[in-house]
Parts: C-alpha cells; sequence; structure tokens
C-alpha cells in the first residue's frame, strides 16, 4: 500500500491548519519590535489583516496609552486588494500623506501574488517617501517611512 498520498495531503492540511498560527505570531513579534523601537510614538499604518492582533498586543503592554493609540493608523478592509489605486485611495482617505514620518505594519503576502509589501513600498515612494525596511518575518513586515525633503 502507498502512503504517498495520504502524507502529502497530511502535510498539506497541517500547512493551512498552521498558517494562521505562523501569521499571528509574526505579528506579535513584528508589533513587540515596533514597541522596543518606540514606534507607537509615531503615526504607523496597520494593515487589515494584522489589526486585531497588533491591537491585542499593543492594548495589553505597559507602553498602551491613549495617545499611542491615536498614532495607530487601522486599515480598513479594501486595503486587502492587490490594485494599487485601490490601495493609494485607502491611504489617502485615512490622511496618511500628511504624515513626514510612518511604520508601516502588515502583511508581506497576498493570495493572488506574493509581493504585496512592494505595492505599498512602490506608492509610498512616489509619494515622495524613503522606505526603509526595519524587520521582514515570514509573513509580515515592518516598514519605515521618511518624506523626503
Amino acid at each position: 500500500m502507498c502512503f504517498a498520498p495520504i502524507v502529502i495531503a497530511a502535510i498539506f492540511y497541517a500547512q493551512m491548519w498552521l498558517s494562521p498560527c505562523v501569521i499571528k505570531n509574526d505579528v506579535r513579534e513584528a508589533t513587540n519590535t515596533w514597541m522596543e523601537m518606540g514606534g507607537y510614538r509615531t503615526p504607523t499604518v496597520v494593515h487589515q489583516w494584522s489589526a486585531s492582533t497588533f491591537l491585542y498586543y499593543f492594548s495589553h503592554s505597559p507602553v498602551f496609552s491613549p495617545e499611542a493609540q491615536e498614532n495607530a493608523i487601522l486599515m480598513d478592509i479594501k486595503m486587502r486588494t492587490i490594485d494599487w489605486n485601490t490601495m493609494l485611495e485607502c491611504l489617502k482617505e485615512k490622511n496618511v500623506f500628511s504624515h513626514s514620518e510612518l511604520y508601516f505594519i502588515g502583511s508581506n503576502w497576498s493570495p493572488e501574488r506574493h509581493d504585496y509589501s512592494e505595492i505599498i513600498i512602490e506608492i509610498f515612494k512616489q509619494k515622495g517617501y524613503h522606505v526603509e525596511t526595519i524587520k521582514e518575518f515570514q509573513e509580515c513586515i515592518i516598514l519605515r517611512m521618511t518624506k523626503s525633503s
């Protein structure tokens, strides 16, 4: 009897089942890194996929305050798109481009293609920002954007 198809199926389903855990752990690590850097003092765009996990860890941290919470710019579900123009409009709606310095915490992956963070980086660069990758995890990324003079 050949067990290869059963083993392959078991591995596939295990990856699907564990994937949310990886994303949750990555967002936790990203949130902790961001807090250690003092990122809560700076406006921070939080991707919709990451927002609930981010808010949980941030709100249960010693650095949390109403003032720090105001710096968290939580994106809505429209931000899940990989369409450049839709992302740009979502960011404009939240008045993101009025800030001279920002952080971004969110997914660096999308189901349709694996270059979600590249679209975010491209948008900010076209808006005159210098974009620096602070840390990249398996499913999450922290970016720092500063407005070019």
